[in-house]
């Protein structure tokens, strides 16, 4: 098997002893306990292991030391509390011999608290990390299927499979599976639990939402997994569970159109989110495990699950952006990803040629934007949009220009945070936001590389927002009419500042938990805000005023981003006694 070059892994700390060395990416979850202190240097676990220092990680569970014995580097985790693995788990895993699944050494108590005696991994996990395709196909998903095999084998359903629980070896040419703290035994092919506590939502199946755990939902863990490996970040960024639950539910995962099609292919595979026929081998419609990957590994072609069957939803053969797509879904994802290429296709009338073949209601959709495009000059981007809504039936993302989000919130916190990042550009050309010409006129040229600002400005120019509530959000009239006066407010200004306060006003709305980043610091209520400032007024009452004036532009104006906020908070009345206090 093929080394995992340096390139790919940061080392930290190359200077220091093995000992000193802590992980770069341990797995690290909210901290609900912190330590006792009473594990000191020095001390001895379980007879012979004696401890160096605590490492400067915590995961949601336990505390964890480098620990030496004979001369070799090990971890203690100490489990908090009552807290622990389950015995039978323990006792299981402390007999497996795999290269694929990190060792049990020892278990024990201290002070009254489990301990697990574990490997010492100096290079640390996944986490953070990305990869090319060609070392996930030949190292790393393959290392993976191996440990899901021996745990499975094992009757272990691991339950939290994802980067940052998987640890690269000390000879850097393989990773291994790491935390059992919430793996369960198999009972009778499955195992039911009562609380969904320790799993991570992001890189969870379907059915583990349902108390559900299956070896299944440790390959659909997987799925996501390689995704994150390959992306960067996962699919399911800044989404809370209830909406991954519900997105997860209904829709398949969106792909980046740089992932090469294989990988598409497997990671869709994995995460197919029926798994009635799991039990029936000779039904291609269930997610993938243990051989199918394995098959995939070594190049071998293989029907995925939900595409080429009439009855599941199969659709003829379409190909945009390289790929050819035989789901109905899957090609309308790929009309989004594929902005400007899928714009040419439906007005040049591809895609109605394409559909009367099958499916005539479709194919009208296409031929009525083709005749209202010849109508209306320059409105063939908002006719596209409004086609693949018509085409995608009762979709409730949200579509716009190569982008999906699974719903208003995400889009708004989204929003939000782009802002955020690129700050407020007020004295700058590359913020993007434009001053028409005209009032409400649209950029549609197909060419035009389009930046982070302009893509959100040309939502609300565009008058995305209440159209898409209009159509999908019936009964949401108090919001509908919010939106229509943020739109109406975008699209009558041409300062670069206004437009930014809207834009503020827009995602802080649509987010529902509007929170502001000033001078480095986030506050997600008013009070907490006033009382920063009151704080600030009694410790240095010229601080407080270099802090205000930040807050305020060339004209007096203040910081588009807080009037947003005040704004979508319902605080104008506090808008004018701001600026006087300052002035």
């Amino acid at each position: 098997m093929q080394n995992i070059d340096e390139g790919s892994f940061t080392v930290l700390n190359r200077e220091t002893a093995a000992e000193q060395i802590l992980y770069e990416n341990p797995t690290v979850l909210n901290q609900l306990m912190t330590s006792t202190g009473k594990i000191g240097a020095g001390t001895i676990i379980c007879g012979k292991y004696t401890v160096s220092h605590k490492m400067d990680v915590a995961t949601g569970e336990a505390d964890l030391y480098v620990c030496r014995c004979e001369g070799e580097a090990y971890v203690a985790k100490i489990y908090r509390g009552s807290r622990s693995i389950k015995t039978e788990v323990a006792d299981t895993v402390k007999k497996l011999d795999s290269p694929y699944v990190a060792m049990v050494y020892e278990t024990g108590l201290v002070d009254g608290c489990f301990v697990e005696i574990l490997p010492f991994y100096k290079y640390g996990s996944l986490q953070g990390k990305r990869f090319e395709y060609e070392k996930l196909k030949s190292v790393i998903i393959p290392c993976l299927n191996e440990g899901l095999r021996v745990l499975h084998d094992a009757d272990i359903i691991h339950k939290d499979l994802k980067p940052s629980n998987i640890m690269l070896t000390a000879e850097q040419d393989q990773v291994v599976l790491i935390d059992f703290g919430i793996s369960s035994m198999k009972e009778e092919g499955n195992t039911i639990v009562m609380t969904r506590t320790g799993m991570t939502p992001e890189y969870s199946a379907p059915e583990t939402f349902r108390n559900l755990y299956l070896e299944e939902s440790d390959y659909y863990s997987l799925g996501v997994t390689i995704y994150e490996l390959f992306c960067g970040t996962a699919p399911f960024r800044n989404m809370e569970p209830e909406e991954i639950e519900r997105y997860v539910s209904v829709q398949k995962i969106p792909f980046p159109k740089e992932m090469p099609g294989d990988l598409k292919d497997l990671i869709s595979a994995l995460t197919y989110y029926d798994i009635t026929n799991r039990k029936d081998k000779a039904n291609p419609n269930r997610r993938w495990g243990y051989e199918e990957v394995k098959r995939w590994c070594t190049g071998d072609k293989m029907m995925v699950p939900g595409q080429g069957l009439r009855e599941t939803g199969g659709i003829p053969p379409y190909t945009i952006g390289g790929t050819t797509y035989i789901d109905k879904q899957e090609l309308i994802y790929a009309l989004v990803e594929f902005w400007e290429e899928g714009k040419k296709q439906l007005f040049r009338g591809i895609l109605s040629a394409y559909f009367k073949t099958f499916d005539l209601q479709a194919a009208g959709y296409c031929y009525d934007a083709q005749e209202e495009a010849a109508r209306q000059f320059g409105k063939e981007e908002i006719l596209y949009w409004q086609t693949l809504y018509l085409l995608s039936g009762k979709t409730r993302e949200f579509f716009w220009r190569g982008e999906v989000f699974s719903g208003l919130p995400e889009l708004g916190r989204a929003m939000v945070a782009s802002l955020q990042e690129q700050g407020s550009g007020l004295d700058t050309e590359e913020d993007g936001l434009k001053t028409p010409e005209q009032p409400g006129q649209a950029d549609d040229n197909p060419d035009k590389e389009y930046g982070e600002s302009e893509f959100w400005g040309s939502i609300l120019e565009n008058r995305l927002l209440s159209a898409y509530i209009e159509r999908m959000e019936a009964g949401e009239k108090g919001m509908l009419e919010a939106l229509k006066g943020v739109e109406a407010s975008y699209r009558s200004h041409y300062k670069r500042r206004d437009k930014l306060k809207y834009l503020y006003i827009c995602g802080f709305l649509l987010s529902g938990e509007p929170e502001i980043m000033i001078a480095g610091r986030r506050f997600k209520t008013m009070s907490g805000f006033t009382t920063y400032v009151k704080e600030m007024i009694q410790g240095s009452y010229d601080s407080f005023k270099d802090f205000a004036h930040l807050m305020l532009d060339g004209e007096r104006n203040l910081d588009p981003q807080l009037e947003g906020w005040l704004t979508a908070l319902g605080k104008e009345d506090k808008l004018e006694q701001w600026r006087q206090e300052i002035i």
